[in-house]
């Protein structure tokens, strides 16, 4: 750990971020929340299990990405 370095926790543990990457991992973070949010209303909609879009693949995110950009 460096001076600088993200530390993040939750209930499941503990994390240390260093302050390099810090910007592109929050980025990160940010969009697959969204995904996920995206990917639960694509469930809900069409009424099928969660297997159909778990684990997240890059075609669901940038099917994603096109539906927020318009």
């Amino acid at each position: 750990m460096r001076p600088g370095d993200l530390i993040v926790g939750d209930d499941d543990g503990v994390v240390v971020v260093p302050a390099g990457v810090a910007a592109d991992v929050i980025d990160w973070v940010e969009e697959h929340e969204e995904v996920e949010e995206y990917i639960k209303g694509l469930i809900q909609r069409e009424e099928v299990s969660p297997g159909k879009y778990y684990p997240p693949t890059d075609a669901t995110v940038e099917r994603y990405r096109k539906s927020r950009d318009g």
